[in-house]
């Protein structure tokens, strides 16, 4: 399988639930990561490669369906 895939990332100030540090929106939602504001570099990485595993999870899932309804 070959992927390339455009995300954009976007810094936000908070999100309304304090526990959460970072967000993925899928492909049919936006393809976009957001990371909360003031995060390290090693926390704003950790929150990149995070949100891209749950990418490429969607990905694979998605192309999982398409194969078995061949």
């Amino acid at each position: 399988m070959n992927l390339s895939i455009t995300i954009d990332l976007e810094i936000v100030d908070f999100f309304e639930n304090k526990d959460i540090v970072s967000r993925i929106y899928y492909p049919d939602e936006g393809n976009k990561i957001q990371i909360i504001k003031g995060r390290n570099k090693l926390e704003f990485s950790k929150d990149i490669l995070h949100e891209v595993g749950h990418l490429f999870d969607w990905y694979v899932s998605q192309q999982n369906q398409s194969d078995t309804n061949k």
